[in-house]
């Protein structure tokens, strides 16, 4: 009796917990595993999605600090385009036609006229300040509606793929972690708004690829078009779709498993007409418009790789190499989307032929991409934007071939909440990047704490001097195209290249006009190129000196 209840107690002290635990280590295992979960029910809410998108937008807007950005005058990095898109738009407020696009800089011929992105922005932003009167945060409005807008077409693109709205938020969340993308939603360039039409296109696309109607493949193209508009790069998305098209159409390959996605192509091939309609016409226009006025302002053409000197080249690697270091993603997420672009093409047989030939043309059109703009990628990071559709696509095909073939750990809590913290954690770096570009003590805002900030309230100075809104001025050393111009909505011009840099331009600008000259220079030396054509100095303002300009005989010059 007493050695069976030595034996009872061993069993119910040793064994028993055992048990105990080792079924608590497998409950915990299967919680991370995925094992407990029933697929979807818990992750897939596509009635209610919306609403957590919504939320979690709002939230990273705070936390971006878009709220007191919006409000802000244009500053920080590309001052420079920034102040050129609103002067467009202010030239529309005051009364130009859609056609007849124009900005403060009057340029060699005097009439500021010019073309650039297609104005439709422009225009509809100029529409509603004549409405609701001029306002800077009504342009940014528009810009980050449009591109959450674009975002949410992509989350629900990806949540009718996926059968899952929490990976489907996460690839957003993952895109809204780069910081070029961050910085110019709740800014005044075309590339995000180009690249959310893009992405309402591949959503529409989706609705064709699944529902096989033609009218979504027509809403499709238009939004692509809209986007090459605005931007040609967004084109990318339309090229890779027509190259499946026509591989499919050619009977060269088939992308949809038992049938073709185009199945009935000569119909089919009209709306593919739709972006050239909207885009060619446009681009021929705004060449002829240019070289009949002012050309040389903007850049309608490439700036290829195979034109550039090599010392150029290597430079402008560099400047690539340090935007790729935190302007486009962070370093830590670089690596993350590098690795599953590698784990993608490693999975190539079990990837959707469709999405692996998307994949496929995208990498081509991104390299074909930065050959033909290589001379625009050292300074302009925004260049860049209509490229990351190609990020969105390598996450979804990562998630689809872990769905399909490593089930449990697509359920898994612990991967998830691996993403999770992976997110937060670039949200945070991102975060610090919009910072540093709105810092006063940072070398992208210089520009503007050193120089042009007096600017933002000059206009009611110069209005009390007895400058006129139709008085011709000249500002000097501004080297951009209108950025000291916008800010006290005078027309006349800059130092933009060289056209004030001796005594027979500046005499020519006069000439032209020209009755003030705003100087902003602490030292004289700019000034004396001005001497010969300078009257009294009728004002001050910080370090900001206005002068009366006359006309000098052009013998008396030489």
């Amino acid at each position: 009796m007493q050695l069976r209840s030595i034996l009872r107690s061993k069993i119910y002290t040793t064994l028993i917990p055992t048990m105990y635990y080792k079924d608590k280590l497998s409950r915990i295992k299967n919680i991370f595993t995925g094992n407990t979960l029933t697929p979807g029910k818990f992750t897939y809410f596509p009635r209610y999605s919306y609403l957590l998108f919504i939320l979690l937008m709002l939230a990273l807007s705070v936390f971006y600090n878009y709220h007191e950005i919006i409000s802000l005058r244009p500053q920080s990095i590309h001052q420079w385009r920034q102040t050129d898109c609103l002067s467009f738009t202010t030239n529309y407020y005051h009364g130009n036609s859609f056609f007849q696009p124009s900005v403060h800089n009057l340029g060699d011929d005097g009439s500021g006229k010019t073309a650039s992105d297609f104005p439709l922005i422009y225009y509809m932003v100029g529409q509603l300040w004549k409405i609701f009167g001029p306002g800077e945060y009504m342009y940014r409005l528009l810009v980050i509606i449009l591109s959450f807008t674009g975002l949410f077409a992509l989350f629900k693109s990806t949540e009718r793929i996926l059968k899952d709205s929490l990976w489907a938020l996460s690839i957003v969340f993952i895109l809204f972690t780069s910081s070029t993308l961050v910085y110019y939603t709740n800014n005044f360039l075309m590339n995000v708004p180009a690249f959310a039409f893009a992405l309402g296109g591949w959503y529409f696309f989706l609705l064709f690829y699944q529902k096989e109607q033609n009218k979504y493949l027509y809403f499709s193209m238009i939004l692509f078009g809209i986007g090459g508009l605005l931007k040609t790069p967004s084109t990318i998305s339309y090229i890779a779709i027509s190259g499946v098209f026509l591989l499919e159409w050619l009977n060269i390959y088939q992308f949809k498993e038992g049938k073709k996605i185009f199945k009935t192509p000569f119909k089919q091939f009209i709306p593919f007409l739709i972006p050239l309609v909207l885009i060619v016409p446009w681009y021929i226009y705004a060449q002829s418009y240019n070289k009949e006025y002012i050309e040389g302002f903007f850049l309608i053409g490439t700036l290829p790789a195979f034109g550039i000197l090599n010392e150029d080249l290597e430079r402008i690697y560099t400047a690539v190499r340090l935007h790729l270091k935190g302007n486009y993603f962070s370093h830590g997420m670089n690596i993350f989307l590098f690795l599953s672009y590698l784990f993608v093409l490693f999975h190539y047989k079990k990837i959707n032929k469709f999405l692996l030939a998307i994949i496929i043309l995208l990498s081509i059109g991104l390299i074909c991409f930065v050959t033909l703009f290589t001379g625009a990628l050292e300074h302009h990071d925004y260049y860049i934007i209509n490229m990351l559709i190609l990020v969105p696509f390598i996450l979804l095909t990562l998630f689809l071939i872990i769905k399909k073939n490593y089930v449990r750990f697509f359920h898994s809590p612990l991967l998830r909440l691996a993403f999770l913290i992976f997110i937060i954690h670039n949200i945070g770096l991102t975060n610090n990047r919009i910072e540093e570009r709105y810092s006063e003590h940072f070398w992208m805002n210089e520009n503007r704490t050193k120089h042009t900030y007096v600017f933002e309230n000059l206009a009611p100075y110069l209005d009390s001097i007895g400058i006129k809104k139709d008085d011709k001025v000249l500002c000097v050393p501004d080297l951009s195209i209108n950025i000291t111009l916008y800010l006290i909505d005078q027309h006349g011009w800059t130092s933009f290249g060289n056209t004030l840099s001796d005594s027979l331009k500046i005499s020519d600008r006069i000439n032209m006009g020209a009755k003030y000259l705003i100087y902003y220079d602490e030292t004289e030396k700019l000034l004396e190129n001005f001497e010969p054509f300078l009257g009294a100095q009728i004002g001050q303002l910080d370090h900001v000196r206005i002068f009366e300009l006359f006309p000098v005989d052009e013998k008396t010059i030489e």
